[in-house]
């Protein structure tokens, strides 16, 4: 277990650089402004300095750290190019392409340099305590089903029809965003617990919610894409969890 550790750290200071300090104002603005590209790049860095310096030893960090870090911003830049062009591969498919460079280089630096044998002090007494692993890996689950699940919908969305992103849901998109992460994070956390009869109420609680707004046929459409898609990564994430621990 303690050597995929460090890989899951480097997850963790990805998703957090590429999602939770990107709030979607930066997103959006980083398309059209490089000063904004670079904004996110810099933040981008900043999370993978603190999970590299934290608990990697100075042998061969500077390079990787580097290659990740420059890597990210490439990709990025070329995504924007990408997307204005008008033979630009799709929002989804441009998605998850760019997160699949991310990780795969991730990944890549993570075995080449050997990342898991550079470990420092710090790291080993972190693994003395007795929840570490376990922490860490719940931390990879619930950062995935939280801001990149809700983009990933949001695209599924544009993927399957652009005119549903205009119906009566996003009158209030931070609520709708809100009500989807709370769905995610109860029903992966009681998954882990073993309590599936309780994902019903779950479910049931959000369509009392929305009843009426679904005699709308196309906000039902969207109601169950985007709730089917969000529950099925939860029950995924938490199994693939389970599994592991």
């Amino acid at each position: 277990m303690e050597d995929v550790m460090i890989f899951a750290l480097l997850c963790i200071a990805h998703l957090l650089g590429d999602f939770s300090f990107q709030p979607a104002a930066l997103a959006e603005n980083k398309k059209a402004q490089p000063r904004f590209l670079l904004l996110h790049a810099c933040i981008y860095a900043l999370s993978f300095a603190i999970v590299c310096f934290t608990f990697l030893s100075f042998q061969s960090l500077p390079l990787s750290y580097g290659i990740i870090v420059l890597s990210h911003l490439m990709i990025d830049w070329a995504k924007t190019k990408i997307e204005k062009s008008p033979r630009g591969t799709g929002a989804l498919v441009s998605f998850l392409i760019d997160q699949a460079l991310h990780i795969g280089i991730i990944f890549m630096v993570y075995k080449v340099f050997g990342l898991e044998k550079q470990t420092n002090g710090v790291f080993e007494r972190c693994c003395t305590w007795q929840y570490f692993h376990e922490v860490v890996i719940y931390a990879v689950m619930y950062l995935s089903i939280l801001n990149p699940t809700a983009v990933f919908i949001r695209k599924l969305f544009t993927c399957i029809d652009k005119n549903l992103e205009q119906t009566a849901e996003d009158r209030n998109p931070r609520i709708g965003g809100i009500i989807g992460k709370l769905e995610r994070i109860i029903i992966s956390t009681l998954v882990l617990c073993g309590q599936f009869g309780a994902i019903g109420f779950v479910l049931t609680a959000k369509s009392i919610a929305r009843f009426r707004q679904l005699e709308d046929q196309t906000f039902a459409e969207k109601y169950l894409v985007g709730t089917l898609t969000s529950t099925a990564i939860a029950l995924i994430a938490a199994i693939v969890v389970k599994k592991l621990l």
